[in-house]
């Protein structure tokens, strides 16, 4: 469920996904380059993604997730109900990736917060290695119940476009809870920095910015908000930072947009067919990050 950000959101990371830097000490800290990483990410090993969020949590990230939410106000008051974490996971077994999981787990014990585990993501559809177009049209759909002014940490593995966390918060926020911080285990980035300051952790924008919209506007045109509601079904408003970021700069014209978008759409809708995967049905180039 994708509604309007009612306020700025930002996003937290801990790490960096991956790193072009040929130095062994740097590839050593991000998530891609660990060996139990195919256990955790595919094969259900909880074991695997607790020891990958423990070795790659920051402390540097914890204490700006600790200021995000104010913990020292509930140190202060301890009747005052603490935050919840929760993690967009799927229902059941659908889903093999414990990453988020275990960042949840360990983020709730390491800032005394409880762990939210009724709330699930009910649809198969699968985000990991889909086009940006494919990720637009696949929101992820949500269930279970939410707590009542509650305030919510959500957390997640990988921070690529931000609709995995954007969907989850929207679910929350329309339920009556309060999304007060979000957090990533490991960032996609293409900042032009010395490799030391990429994999500082950082705050970065994760609702779409009031500079972006001004270009989609210069992109697209005043009236094209409308128009892309209709063939995406959300609105321009309820984008992350980075998916708005791909909106504006990512297609020479408005109608070559809208022609990606109906591709896209017919091949998810389409079934599979023997002996050519949905990789090579695609309309759109898979996402090239760019910085917040």
């Amino acid at each position: 469920m994708r509604l309007p950000w009612g306020h700025e959101q930002t996003i937290i990371n801990h790490t960096l996904w991956e790193t072009r830097s040929p130095k062994r000490e740097f590839a050593m800290r991000t998530l891609s380059f660990q060996p139990e990483y195919e256990e955790a990410k595919r094969q259900g090993n909880y074991v695997a993604a607790f020891s990958i969020a423990e070795r790659l949590m920051s402390p540097d990230a914890m204490a700006m997730i600790a200021k995000k939410i104010n913990i020292e106000r509930f140190d202060q008051d301890p009747m005052l109900h603490r935050p919840i974490v929760v993690a967009p996971v799927k229902l059941g077994d659908r889903s093999k990736n414990l990453i988020p999981v275990a960042c949840a787990h360990l983020t709730a014990y390491r800032l005394n917060l409880g762990v939210c585990r009724d709330i699930y993501q009910v649809d198969s559809a699968s985000r990991t290695g889909k086009s940006a177009i494919a990720r637009l049209l696949s929101q992820p759909q949500f269930e279970g119940p939410v707590q009542r002014g509650r305030e919510y940490v959500i957390v997640d593995d990988v921070y690529t476009m931000g609709g995995s966390v954007a969907s989850l918060a929207g679910y929350i926020e329309s339920h009556g809870g309060k999304v007060s911080c979000v957090s990533v285990l490991a960032a996609q980035s293409k900042m032009k920095l010395a490799p030391k300051e990429k994999f500082r952790p950082r705050e970065a924008a994760l609702s779409i910015t009031e500079g972006t919209l001004d270009e989609i506007d210069k992109s697209h045109g005043w009236c094209f908000g409308r128009k892309f509601k209709d063939a995406v079904g959300i609105p321009l408003q309820a984008l992350t930072d980075r998916e708005g970021l791909y909106v504006a700069g990512a297609f020479s014209s408005t109608r070559d947009f809208f022609r990606a978008v109906e591709a896209e759409r017919r091949a998810l809708e389409s079934p599979p067919v023997k002996g050519i995967g949905r990789v090579a049905r695609r309309s759109s180039p898979v996402l090239e990050t760019t910085s917040p």
